[in-house]
């Protein structure tokens, strides 16, 4: 049902008043109308203006239309006026519209009224939707004022800080190596300790390339998606914050458009930023979900609100942009749900993206690894045989030289992609593949997975500068054997080879403390006894959550080797998991290790 038009009649003569009325209501219009013919009761309607239209006789007892019209626009008020007279003549219908007038009808043509007034509302609309886009053009441009200012002292922000990390910190670490390296005589006493101060000193430099790169851009969102780089991202907010945290995703592609990703990664990055420094939470929740259309990210936690409305206005002044960028970033990078909402103490940010649907869920369970190869590393008859993949030439020429100096080892190609990878690992079909992680055009991961479906008897060990979790899960889902860091020692890289040649799997001891820490991290402390398990099957689990081989389980245990590998079996299928990895982490949870160990 149309709402009804609010209308006030200025006119003398009760039957025009009726005329005019009647001419409107043949048109469509459902009137809800008042006449009033003297100035007071005029001036007592605009005190109170909440009708939508005016029409006004020009010529009244003690008063006139163009008065009328005066006492209006001295209100400020732009209510549309129509004048009506039986004896206007053109001269003063033009000066009426010059005075304000939206429009003029004489009484002898009042079939005119109804479109004069169709037009007139028209118009007034289109103002009232002019002045607000108007309004909202003036405040985005406040905005982005608010933001190029802000962006340029950010930018500056984080060049000083950079420059002053490179100088104060790597600059100065280099020089040191330097220095120390220019005075060293290998046929003096002191040789192997300052060497080795050496190489803590660029273990130290490395270190803070890692961190520095990290958090100008984490490498997972290029490297591994999304989903791994929220995970990473909030478990690390959450070792320096000190809150639990809790992260849920579900139906979620592997990768999405890379510009999607980013802006969830940095919404999130913003939320749990403020979250750190300002909500004094004890628990955080970050929930990703995705459906064919569209992708949700939600940001909770547990502790202390804001005010939302002095959060935009202290962003319109320049000051606390963290809101106005999250906007601002969901509005370049999809559509807004709605901003952080106070609920009791609790905070909340929920922001949509448009995507695509590209690929299928991660998580998929790692399959069970082909049987041991009785070949032993460093066999004079059976050399281990090496394919190296790099992208850094420099780097590819170091590890070479330190595996021409293990016996029983030989490079039998290099490769500098993952293309490259699978068409030398096709001709030479070597033993294990030792495989950079991020590389150009066809990267280590999804290099892995096709060498896993191809050539299954393959090992696969990561080379990377990531020592991160989700770096080490995503390459044993793509079916590598171990992972390694870049800058680890020869023998550790020895020991590698020698437990992936024998159907184990290796993770450099920095990474696996990693793995566990996170991981107990995550699921906390309390977790039920597995009291399903047969106390030989307690003493398996135990031993290899500690990294015990199979041969060495079946020394303890004075076992032969195929009864420890059944007990293996029976372990995974009675717990539905489906690789060692899961094993420790289940014995973990249940407490049969700690996570020191």
């Amino acid at each position: 049902m149309p709402t009804p038009l609010k209308l006030l009649i200025l006119e003398d003569n009760a039957f025009d008043a009726e005329l005019e009325v009647g001419q409107l209501q043949a048109a469509g219009y459902d009137c809800d109308w008042l006449r009033v013919q003297t100035r007071e009761d005029f001036e007592a309607c605009l005190d109170r203006p909440d009708f939508e239209l005016i029409l006004a006789d020009y010529n009244l007892p003690s008063f006139d239309g163009l008065s009328a019209l005066g006492l209006m626009r001295e209100r400020g008020l732009e209510i549309p006026f129509v004048l009506i007279s039986g004896t206007l003549g053109e001269e003063r219908a033009i000066e009426s519209v010059k005075a304000g007038a939206t429009d003029y009808v004489m009484k002898e043509r009042l079939e005119r009224l109804a479109p004069v007034v169709t037009r007139a509302l028209n118009d007034r609309l289109e103002l009232v939707k002019g002045r607000a886009a108007q309004q909202a053009l003036r405040e985005t441009h406040r905005r982005l004022q608010a933001l190029s200012v802000r962006l340029l002292q950010v930018e500056e922000t984080e060049r000083r800080r950079v420059a002053r990390e490179l100088h104060d910190g790597v600059g100065q670490l280099l020089t040191a190596v330097k220095l120390r390296l220019a005075g060293l005589n290998p046929s003096l006493a002191d040789y192997a300790p300052h060497r080795s101060e050496c190489v803590a000193a660029i273990d130290e430099a490395l270190e803070q390339v890692r961190r520095m790169s990290r958090d100008l851009r984490p490498s997972q969102l290029d490297d591994l998606g999304l989903v791994a780089a929220l995970r990473s991202h909030l478990d690390r907010q959450a070792g320096g914050a000190g809150f639990k945290p809790n992260f849920m995703h579900e139906g979620v592609p592997q990768r999405l458009a890379p510009e999607i990703e980013t802006t969830c990664f940095r919404i999130a990055q913003e939320a749990l930023t403020n979250i750190a420094r300002h909500a004094q939470a004890s628990e955080v929740w970050v929930t990703l979900a995705g459906t064919e259309a569209e992708l949700r990210l939600e940001v909770r936690d547990n502790g202390r609100g804001f005010d939302v409305a002095a959060a935009r206005l202290g962003a319109a002044a320049g000051r606390s942009m963290g809101l106005l960028s999250m906007e601002e970033r969901a509005r370049r990078g999809g559509r807004p749900e709605h901003g952080p909402a106070q609920h009791g103490r609790a905070r909340h940010a929920r922001r949509r993206a448009a995507c695509a649907r590209l690929g299928a869920r991660e998580g998929d369970p790692v399959e069970p690894r082909a049987s041991p190869d009785p070949r032993q590393l460093g066999t004079d008859m059976s050399p281990v045989r090496i394919l190296l993949a790099d992208d850094h030439i420099l780097v590819r020429a170091g590890i070479r030289a330190l595996l021409e100096g293990l016996e029983g080892v030989t490079v039998v190609a290099e490769a500098g992609n993952g293309n490259e990878v699978l068409d030398l690992a096709r001709t030479h079909r070597p033993d294990v593949v030792l495989l950079d992680i991020s590389m150009p055009g066809l990267g280590g991961l999804e290099a892995s997975a096709q060498l896993k479906q191809e050539l299954p008897e393959v090992r696969v060990v990561m080379l990377s500068m990531h020592a991160n979790e989700e770096y080490v899960l995503q390459a044993l889902r793509a079916g590598a054997a171990g992972y390694m860091l870049k800058d680890s020692a020869t023998a550790e890289l020895e020991i590698a080879l020698k437990a992936v040649m024998q159907g184990e799997t290796y993770l450099s001891p920095p990474i696996s403390k990693q793995v566990v820490e996170g991981y107990v991290q995550r699921v906390g402390a309390e977790q039920p006894a597995p009291d399903n398990l047969t106390p030989r099957q307690r003493q398996v689990l135990h031993l290899i959550a500690e990294g015990h081989s199979t041969k060495e389980i079946a020394y303890r245990l004075e076992l032969s080797v195929k009864t420890v590998e059944t007990h293996r079996a029976q372990l995974m299928e009675r717990l539905q998991i489906r690789d060692i990895a899961g094993l420790v982490k289940y014995a973990i949870r249940n407490g049969l290790i700690s996570a020191g160990k």
